[in-house]
């Protein structure tokens, strides 16, 4: 909760987390509780505070989770105090996919140029009526979750282009379609109830490496360099937490969909509905009112049927619901989860291999390069690192040539004084 409206600098942000970091993790150690993660919806200055927080070391040779994670190729293993990684919301990330792709100028992947107006195109041409097309390729609404999970889900399940098709949609189409795999991983990651755990880790490594050919080969041209960081470090992430849970409750389950900021927006829902017709809450009511807040919350997590909204729901899987998705999507919670989530049925490196080889079929498929044995063969490269030298994008350096950062048309929210992205390396 900050106090000057996020105009705080990098170093004041960092004081302020690991000031709030260790008193909750003193406040815990006697109920046998532990902070695996800080989370963040992408906040320049907080994502430039936090790599000075988590990517400070390698992971110990010591850690109990350091054989676990040590084996997935070509996986970062930097991390923080305690092995604490950063987190970044999985519901930013797919809109921030989402406003990129309605980018003016579009983006470009192996020379191919895909614009709104492409996608478009190919989604009427695979049955969708003009007006539908229009109101998912809107750029109007930034925040609008059902919009982004219907466009996404929409490229998701275009068909490959057949013979008879004109050339340059088959030239599109294949660009498209590898692009839909990326999206089709990470919907049904967070939005899929069926899936169990594994199956969960396996969609997730399969979009850290297609976003890793992808990057490796077009870099700015596909995506801003913040969100490479950003997702690349949400699965990241994900793979530590499950990683840690393990150690510290092997019989237990894990829902990554608890993952990212949700919990935290919830709560500020609550302050909100407290304060009435106040537009925010000024710091005095927070301290009011916020503990209130958290024990509502918490009470509407054990008793769900007593409250407004987040109950327990019936959700189809992604292809059953077609392109008619339910604003239902957007509040899953564990009890509506039916996939295995029990972490002693996961290993990791099954799930990581497994991704990554159904990336490198999807690869050629596409007639595109994998980069990814030249990349083992090679000095320094991993999921955060991809153009080698134990260099992480926006940690280490500058921006490099044919990189770009994300503008003001890719955001979903513009805070002031966040255009300068360049991050100090961490000591």
């Amino acid at each position: 909760m900050s106090g000057t409206c996020k105009r705080e600098d990098v170093e004041s942000q960092k004081k302020l987390l690991h000031i709030t970091s260790t008193t909750l993790q003193e406040s815990q150690k006697g109920l046998g509780r532990r902070l695996y993660c800080i989370a963040s919806d992408g906040d320049a200055r907080r994502r430039r505070a936090l790599a000075l927080l988590t990517l400070t070391c390698s992971l110990s040779p010591s850690s109990p989770i350091f054989n676990t994670l040590s084996c997935l190729r070509l996986f970062n293993t930097l991390c923080g105090d305690d092995d604490c990684t950063a987190d970044f919301d999985w519901k930013h990330i797919l809109k921030w996919f989402h406003n990129t792709l309605l980018h003016m100028m579009g983006i470009i992947i192996d020379d191919v140029v895909i614009t709104a107006a492409v996608l478009k195109a190919h989604l009427m041409k695979n049955g969708m009526v003009e007006t539908t097309a229009n109101a998912i390729l809107s750029p109007n609404d930034k925040q609008d979750v059902t919009l982004m999970i219907q466009l996404l889900n929409s490229l998701a399940q275009l068909p490959v282009a057949s013979a008879d098709n004109d050339p340059t949609i088959c030239v599109s189409r294949r660009v498209i379609h590898l692009l839909g795999r990326l999206y089709r991983h990470l919907l049904k990651t967070y939005l899929d109830p069926t899936l169990s755990l594994h199956k969960q880790l396996t969609r997730l490594s399969a979009a850290a490496h297609i976003t890793l050919a992808l990057y490796f080969h077009d870099k700015g041209n596909f995506i801003p360099v913040q969100l490479f960081f950003d997702v690349m470090a949400m699965i990241k992430n994900v793979y530590f937490c499950v990683a840690k849970t393990q150690m510290d409750d092997p019989d237990g389950n894990f829902w990554i969909i608890l993952l990212g900021t949700d919990g935290l927006e919830k709560i500020f829902g609550k302050v909100r509905t407290m304060i009435s017709n106040d537009t925010n809450a000024d710091q005095l009511q927070l301290s009011n009112r916020i503990d209130g807040a958290v024990q509502c919350v918490c009470i509407l997590n054990d008793h769900p049927d007593w409250g407004g909204d987040s109950r327990r729901i019936t959700v189809k899987s992604l292809e059953e619901q077609g392109s008619n998705l339910s604003r239902k999507m957007d509040h899953i919670n564990p009890k509506s989860w039916k996939g295995d989530t029990h972490v002693g049925d996961v290993i990791l490196r099954s799930c990581w291999d497994e991704g990554r080889r159904l990336v490198e079929k999807n690869l050629a498929e596409a007639a595109m390069e994998c980069p990814f044995q030249m990349m083992e063969d090679g000095d320094g490269y991993n999921i955060m690192c991809p153009f080698g030298g134990n260099k992480m994008v926006l940690i280490h350096g500058t921006i490099a040539d044919g990189e770009r950062e994300e503008t003001a048309e890719e955001q979903d929210e513009t805070v002031p004084g966040d255009e300068d992205d360049s991050v100090a390396k961490p000591t």
